[in-house]
């Protein structure tokens, strides 16, 4: 019984609280938990039958414990608080619609994010962030999303970014230029 404690306190702490920055590896990892708890049907009414009262307010407990004081602020109100599907549906409006305000916030996050130093961890960050914009619709072009990931380079990188320019095949598509760029991370590791 306590390793199971143990897995269950470990599985919820690794979903973490959700933030303006993490909403699709936070969904997925929500959703997994629920599910794994045989919660999620609270949320996505596929139950054969109505859920419990205690189903439904230990679901709400863990949409809410996982939240931050912001996006708690954002997302929970005193009609929905005891109605997770509800939460849950607030959630998604909030950080996976695609309205402006979300497709602004998702697209001034990327252009305020800069290289740190470190190519391997700014293309993780790149391809999360491109995930975001797909989720949101952003509409932003491909070319620009890949010569903007390439304008934040450091100098050290300007002969790899001429290179990419250079190949149409590569810079019109943010999937080939972070290919690229990854190429880069395996030469310097081996």
């Amino acid at each position: 019984m306590l390793d199971i404690d143990a897995e269950d306190k470990s599985s919820r702490s690794s979903i973490g609280k959700l933030d303006n920055l993490n909403f699709p590896s936070w969904s997925i990892r929500m959703r997994a938990y629920l599910k794994s708890k045989d919660l999620w049907e609270v949320i996505s009414g596929e139950g054969a039958n109505p859920p419990s009262k205690k189903k439904i307010k230990s679901t709400a407990n863990i949409l809410i414990s996982h939240l931050t004081e912001i996006a708690l602020k954002a997302v929970v109100t005193t009609k929905n608080k005891e109605k997770p599907n509800k939460i849950w549906d607030a959630i998604v409006n909030r950080y996976a619609s695609s309205s402006v305000n979300n497709k602004a916030r998702i697209w001034l996050k990327f252009m305020q994010y800069k290289y740190g130093g470190n190519l391997k961890n700014y293309l993780i960050n790149c391809q999360k962030m491109i995930r975001e914009f797909a989720i949101v619709q952003l509409g932003i072009p491909d070319n620009i999303v890949s010569i903007s990931i390439l304008a934040k380079l450091t100098k050290d990188y300007w002969n790899v970014v001429d290179n990419i320019i250079m190949s149409e095949s590569v810079i019109f598509f943010p999937s080939p230029t972070l290919q690229k760029l990854q190429e880069l991370v395996y030469m310097k590791e081996t």
